[in-house]
């Protein structure tokens, strides 16, 4: 069981390196609307478990110039592994 604490300071990170590069690529302009995350994000954040344990962001995480991006791209991974219960 993952606690909601490493939830939310997960989440926080996340958030806090898409802001930190929002208008500087259409990916993260992509990230920082994509409904599904900004709602797991939310919900980490108020000590909700996220509703979907899969936001269908892997395929697109390597097709995508996110990677340019170290903390975004290494943030969104722990998150979406903490989703998934691993």
């Amino acid at each position: 069981m993952i606690s909601n604490e490493a939830m939310k300071i997960k989440a926080s990170r996340l958030e806090s390196a898409i802001n930190l590069h929002r208008g500087e690529s259409v990916d993260v302009e992509f990230l920082a609307t994509y409904p599904a995350l900004t709602a797991a994000i939310r919900d980490a954040k108020m000590g909700r478990n996220p509703k979907s344990g899969d936001l269908g962001l892997s395929r697109w995480i390597f097709e995508s110039r996110i990677q340019d991006f170290e903390d975004i791209a290494e943030a969104l991974a722990e998150f979406s592994l903490l989703l998934r219960g691993l």
